[in-house]
């Protein structure tokens, strides 16, 4: 439980450190915007890998039993985050409307798997994630609140539709072998 604990840790620290005063400009100022990319990478991405690994090593404690209809609360959600997360590469209505998809869809995506799974790491995990992208989105907002952007052909809301179904397929098909389980027997 450790490593999973310092593995969000880390990557919710770097993900929320360019929101502490100018901590980012410093970096940036005292070794150039070249290495600052690639540092924030590299540490998130270590952050992510403690997690995933500590989620996966952690003993299971159960906290809750899922109900039976959480399965299909999951299921729709998990479309919804992946509708938003092929959002992020088009110019598209539902952009115009969620103006940080990226987030929405990482809360999407942790609150689906708290319909489903009810042991203390997954609710550290997925709850994490599910908090980070409210607590982000809400200081984004206000920070700067969203500029609008002009409405685009509904076509393009449909090729993003359209990618979502498929990847929503084959993230279904893939899930065992990611996961480890079933994501429509969890």
């Amino acid at each position: 439980m450790t490593l999973l604990i310092v593995g969000l840790i880390i990557f919710f620290g770097m993900h929320l450190l360019p929101n502490i005063g100018d901590s980012r400009a410093k970096f940036i100022d005292r070794f150039g915007e070249k290495l600052y990319m690639p540092v924030y990478a590299v540490v998130s991405l270590v952050g992510m890998v403690m997690a995933v690994r500590g989620r996966n090593s952690a003993e299971f404690v159960t906290v809750w039993t899922p109900p039976a209809w959480g399965v299909h609360v999951s299921m729709l959600l998990m479309l919804v985050s992946i509708v938003l997360f092929a959002a992020m590469f088009l110019p598209t209505n539902i952009k115009r409307k969620v103006h940080h998809p990226m987030l929405g869809f990482v809360g999407a995506w942790g609150l689906a798997h708290l319909f489903s799974n009810g042991d203390m790491a997954s609710l550290i995990f997925f709850g994490g994630f599910f908090v980070f992208s409210v607590f982000k989105t809400i200081s984004l907002t206000r920070r700067k609140p969203p500029e609008p952007y002009a409405p685009v052909a509904v076509t393009k809301d449909i090729v993003v539709l359209i990618l979502a179904a498929i990847v929503y397929a084959a993230l279904l098909f893939a899930h065992p072998y990611v996961s480890g389980g079933y994501a429509l027997l969890t």
